[in-house]
C-alpha cells in the first residue's frame, strides 16, 4: 500500500463512520503511516547532523543553567526561544561580544583591575593605569577600537554566513 494510500483510507473511514470496526486494511494503512513517519524523521535527523549536535550540545548547557533534567521543560523552552530568534538579532549579540573583548583587552594591557569593582581600586591604581590607557590609545587603532566599534554587523554576519556554508560544504 503506498502512503497516499493509506492517509485517503484512514481520512474516509474518520469521515464517512460514525463507529469503526477496524479490519486488516486500516492496519495496513496505519502501519504505512507511522513507517513513513519513522522513515522520514530518520532521514530528517540524518540530513541535520551539524543542527543535532549544536542543539544537543546547547540543551545540555540549559540543562546546567537551569539545573533541570531532560524531562523538564525550561531548559527546551529557553533552546527553542533561541532558535527561534532572528539570525540579525544573533548577530547583533556577537558583535557585541567581540566589540566589548577588544575595549576589555585594551583595559587590561593598560593594567587597569579588571578584576575588581571600581569601588574598591586605589585612587593610585587609577590613575597609573588611565596614564597607560592614554598611551596605548595613541598606538595604533587602539583609539578606534576602544572609543568605537571595532567590528560592524554587516562584517560579523559576512562572516558568519562565510565559515557557516564553508563548514557544511566541508570546506
Amino acid at each position: 500500500m503506498k502512503f497516499d494510500t493509506a492517509l485517503n483510507r484512514i481520512i474516509w473511514r474518520f469521515q464517512n463512520f460514525d463507529r469503526i470496526r477496524v479490519n486488516e486494511k486500516d492496519i495496513e494503512a496505519l502501519n504505512k503511516i507511522v513507517d513513513y513517519i519513522n522513515k522520514y524523521q530518520k532521514h530528517d535527523f540524518e540530513n541535520n547532523k551539524y543542527f543535532a549536535k549544536l542543539y544537543a550540545y546547547n540543551l545540555g548547557c540549559f540543562l546546567e543553567k537551569y539545573n533541570a533534567t531532560i524531562d523538564e521543560r525550561i531548559a527546551h523552552t529557553q533552546l527553542h526561544k533561541l532558535l527561534e530568534r532572528p539570525f540579525k538579532n544573533i548577530v547583533a549579540d556577537v558583535t557585541s561580544q567581540m566589540n566589548f573583548r577588544c575595549k576589555y583587552s585594551i583595559l587590561k594591557t593598560a593594567g587597569y583591575p579588571v578584576d575588581k569593582h571600581p569601588a574598591i581600586t586605589t585612587c593610585e591604581e587609577r590613575t597609573k593605569a588611565l596614564s597607560r590607557l592614554r598611551e596605548l590609545i595613541e598606538l595604533g587603532d587602539n583609539k578606534r577600537n576602544f572609543l568605537g566599534n571595532p567590528w560592524s554587523q554587516e562584517e560579523v554576519e559576512k562572516g558568519l554566513k562565510s565559515q557557516i556554508t564553508n563548514f557544511i560544504h566541508g570546506i
